[in-house]
């Protein structure tokens, strides 16, 4: 991790872990992980402008982990057809039992304007 060790969360892992969550944005993983020590998910998967997999293919494979319950999905955008990728595998994991937790950033004038900044600086 980035972040000091007293900033972060020491788990022992005493429980079952059954979450997987998926971020653009490793910060923002960090921070509600920070915040939430009690999420404590089996998997964080920082996938940033997904030049290689996809936020639809890590989903695909946390529907798949018979150990994970609920997949959390923070996506600030997607390449051209990976929406529907994404939607289908949010379809599968639903059809297995997973419960999937989506949060779409750039909704609100200020979020949209971040977003178009990380287009213009490289992102997807």
């Amino acid at each position: 991790m980035f972040i000091p060790r007293p900033s972060s969360p020491s788990h022992a892992a005493t429980h079952p872990r059954r979450t997987c969550f998926i971020s653009q944005s490793g910060a923002f993983i960090i921070s509600n992980v920070s915040r939430m020590p009690w999420l404590d998910p089996a998997y964080s998967l920082s996938i940033g402008n997904q030049i290689d997999l996809t936020a639809a293919d890590l989903l695909g494979h946390a529907a798949a982990d018979p150990a994970i319950e609920v997949i959390a999905a923070y996506i600030e955008g997607f390449r051209p057809g990976d929406g529907l990728a994404f939607a289908a595998a949010v379809r599968r994991a639903v059809a297995v039992g997973k419960d999937v937790v989506f949060y779409k950033a750039g909704r609100t004038s200020e979020g949209r304007s971040a977003d178009r900044r990380s287009h213009r600086l490289g992102g997807w």
